[in-house]
């Protein structure tokens, strides 16, 4: 087994979908494609008389790129080669045809990008649509953050890691709030750790970090107080219950990648100064 597998940390790259795609997500993908297409209710109907007969020919043509004279009659034949395509072995085949199918001039429209997007959003995918083009929102680095801390932190803050990737990883209902009071208090188990005091706030083993020789800039301590404050204040994360929460799976994401390169980076900086946190 590598590394990477005995610490379980290759798990992230299943959860965060970059470069690949769950048969989950391509079924919800397909769907909404199929379902816009609606090809059962022109099944009898040949492509001249469908709604989407642009559509079909671009398609064929420069998505499929399969000659003129080789293209079916009837809609439903169409449909099924759309599919065998889209359900290929290349992971972004369905971005290729789910891109080509809501942007085109003769597509689907605004409405179906933003259900690609919130299906997008809900399955961890790296992808979003952005002015009509799909572009990545989490790249491979977002991930190796990740799974570098998972691979560096103390227990306390690996547990914590843990636990915000599994409440994300609930593609049904994503627990958003709590996926992002699991990160910061990783990084709130990693700082307590590094300033000798198990269970103190973050805001107050921020404040002593310079007693133990970690050195942080006054701008970078400053921002990790006002992430704190954001998730531990009235309005804030940890309080959500008291009112409604606008938190997405993006900013709990934003979130688990933030706390997951600032574990790593204080995980450093106490091996720097012989503070052997993994071990705590």
């Amino acid at each position: 087994m590598r590394f990477s597998q005995r610490i379980g940390a290759t798990e992230v790259r299943s959860l965060i979908q970059v470069e690949t795609i769950d048969m989950p997500l391509r079924n919800k993908l397909w769907s909404l494609i199929y379902l816009h297409l609606s090809p059962e209710s022109e099944s009898g109907l040949g492509v001249r008389s469908s709604r989407y007969q642009k559509l079909y020919h671009d398609a064929w043509l420069n998505l499929l790129e399969r000659p003129i004279d080789e293209m079916p009659r009837y809609v439903s034949r169409v449909v099924d080669v759309m599919r065998e395509y889209f359900y290929g072995a290349d992971w972004f085949r369905p971005y290729d045809m789910l891109e080509f199918c809501l942007t085109r001039q003769n597509g689907f429209g605004a409405d179906a990008i933003k259900m690609a997007n919130r299906t997008l959003e809900e399955h961890l995918s790296g992808y979003r649509f952005v002015s009509e083009k799909l572009v990545p929102v989490t790249d491979d680095s977002h991930v190796q953050a990740i799974e570098d801390a998972l691979s560096v932190a103390n227990a306390p803050a690996r547990i914590h890691l843990r636990k915000s990737l599994a409440l994300l990883g609930e593609r049904q209902s994503p627990d958003v709030e709590n996926a992002m009071k699991e990160a910061i208090s990783a990084v709130e188990a990693t700082c307590s750790a590094l300033v000798g005091k198990p269970g103190s706030t973050l805001g107050e083993a921020l404040k002593k970090m310079e007693e133990s020789e970690v050195l942080l800039h006054p701008a970078l301590k400053g921002s990790w107080l006002k992430m704190y404050g954001y998730t531990s204040g009235a309005d804030g994360i940890r309080h959500a219950l008291q009112g409604e929460s606008s938190a997405t799976v993006d900013d709990a994401l934003y979130f688990l990648i933030a706390c997951s390169a600032f574990v790593s980076l204080l995980t450093a900086k106490a091996a720097s100064a012989g503070i052997p946190l993994a071990a705590t």
